[in-house]
């Protein structure tokens, strides 16, 4: 059984196509609930959304599939009918192949003396006509085949429409696990998504096509759940910050945590500065920066608050030694005073970077401490077999937190790009039991996984956040939560969330072109304004 962080009402179930069937047939099961009750609940909170959306005079198609994702969209329909709209039905597939819910659907609309159109028909309904409403419910969640002839078509041929695309639980050709394509989708600019949302949503392509989301109750409660088995995947929401630590009245700078960042390298103070003053505006009470002695007049210009040991940096073996001893005995002195360490961002990966992790991961006084290892630290383990093997070793001993992003986790990894795209659940779930470390995949939706617990699909931020500098952000924030105290996975969690969240509101403040990695922290006092804060 999956456990999340802090069980509580605020977290919101994500679900697997298989665990949303399991749940239809619970719900009906155990509440002795018709499949056409659940089907009717469905229906009415679509056709709510259709109102909300059109006035009477707008044109509505509803396009209807065989399974009861169509019987979803042919009682929508049929409710909007009632309300006074002027709604087309357009059945894509045979009636003799439709499931027995949908059935019932077409005779309840023949009943009150309404067409279905079909393929069938002399006149295309499709092509010919123009709508100012599309209710896509040619597929559910069930879809396990590429799109692909005449459906591929249809799909087609709604893309190209000039309508407000309305999808009944998940726009039709997305995968409900991974968000892929399925030969092809339709493109909506609402998805109303039924009980819980589903993985396909959030993670992209799935999150694109699927346009807004809004997810509406329909008589699936918890208790359908399979006894003692929840669903292995959860995002979060803003009545999460919430689970922000509690700021003691009483607390002092070393109360609210030690902060170690072995960050940047010559003419890379950037990252230094970022990922320090993140750590800072998360609520960290002290933050020292190990960094090469040229960044040391423009971090004391930009962040006075931190302490800096710097170190002579050299790029080969021709000195020796990359660090001086006493380089060395300062860098140990501070991983014993820290209570968690951020260990990569703009480090670079030459032989003086290769000491500073190598001294970290074989440091006694490491084990224990709290670790969140991210840019090139990565990509130093990555080439290093040496490295990787200390990393499965400290695992058991530390919480430790790795940060990578599509690139980095293909050269941990050894997969490509387009592989771990295919699954990223799977891959990022696999690495996290494999090293027993806390795993951030860092993607459009990012996922967090660590072995025993459930997996975290993030819902915030957008495209603002796709700039040079915002992952050093991500890394300051986790581990000044981590410095707190805060369990790694939910510190890894909550960091992620409210990273994105900073992406939305630098980017509501000026606009999502413009959004700069260090207007992420200060923008942080606003997103923080909580009860908490």
């Amino acid at each position: 059984m999956a456990h999340f962080p802090v069980e509580g009402e605020n977290m919101e179930y994500v679900l697997s196509a298989e665990e949303m069937k399991a749940c239809d047939s619970r719900t009906i099961e155990l509440h002795r609930m018709s499949q056409l009750v659940l089907m009717e609940r469905a229906a009415f909170e679509l056709a709510s959304e259709v109102c909300r959306k059109g006035n009477k005079s707008a044109k509505i198609l509803v396009l209807a599939g065989c399974g009861n994702n169509g019987g979803d969209g042919l009682a929508a329909g049929r409710i909007l009918w009632q309300a006074g709209y002027d709604v087309t039905w357009y059945l894509a597939g045979e009636k003799e192949k439709c499931s027995a819910a949908c059935r019932r659907q077409m005779e309840i609309l023949d009943s009150y003396g309404l067409t279905i159109n079909t393929d069938s028909e002399e006149t295309d309904i499709l092509t010919e006509n123009e709508y100012d409403i599309i209710i896509d419910a040619l597929f559910g969640v069930g879809l396990s085949r590429n799109i692909s002839d005449r459906l591929a078509e249809i799909v087609a041929i709604v893309n190209l429409k000039n309508a407000y695309v309305i999808a009944c639980d998940i726009p039709s050709g997305i995968c409900a696990d991974t968000g892929k394509v399925m030969g092809c989708a339709i493109r909506a600019n609402l998805t109303v998504t039924f009980a819980w949302k589903k993985r396909g949503l959030l993670l992209y392509p799935g999150a694109e096509f699927a346009g807004k989301i809004h997810c509406v109750q329909m008589g699936i409660t918890e208790q359908s759940f399979e006894e003692g088995k929840v669903p292995e995947t959860f995002t979060y929401g803003k009545e999460d910050l919430c689970r922000l630590p509690e700021r003691k009245p009483d607390g002092n700078k070393g109360s609210f945590g030690k902060i170690l960042l072995l960050a940047g390298s010559t003419d890379m103070a950037g990252a230094a500065y970022f990922c320090g003053k993140s750590c800072y505006r998360i609520g960290a009470g002290m933050v020292r920066v190990y960094t090469p002695k040229e960044n040391r007049t423009i971090l004391q210009t930009l962040l006075p608050e931190a302490v800096l040991h710097t170190y002579r940096g050299t790029e080969t073996k021709e000195e020796g030694e990359m660090l001086q001893s006493a380089e060395r005995e300062r860098l140990m002195e501070d991983i014993r005073w820290a209570d968690c360490i951020v260990a990569g961002p703009g480090i670079g990966t030459d032989e003086t970077a290769k000491e500073l992790i190598s001294v970290l991961l074989n440091c006694e006084d490491f084990c224990g401490k709290a670790c969140v290892l991210d840019a090139d630290a990565l990509n130093l383990i990555a080439g290093n077999i040496a490295f990787q093997q200390l990393l499965k070793e400290k695992a058991g001993e530390n919480r430790l937190i790795l940060t990578p992003h599509l690139a980095e986790f293909s050269r941990l990894t050894g997969k490509q790009v387009i592989i771990l795209k295919e699954d990223i659940i799977k891959y990022t779930k696999e690495f996290a039991e494999k090293y027993r470390v806390t795993l951030v995949c860092k993607d459009a939706c990012t996922v967090v996984a660590k072995k025993g617990k459930a997996i975290y699909l993030n819902s915030s931020g957008n495209d603002a956040l796709a700039t040079a500098g915002t992952g050093d952000v991500l890394s300051g924030m986790i581990g000044g939560l981590a410095a707190y105290g805060m369990d790694d996975f939910e510190a890894a969690c909550l960091g992620v969330y409210i990273h994105g969240l900073a992406g939305e509101e630098a980017a509501a403040r000026d606009n999502r072109y413009s959004v700069m990695a260090g207007e992420l922290p200060d923008v942080l006092c606003r997103v923080l304004h909580t009860e908490n804060g």
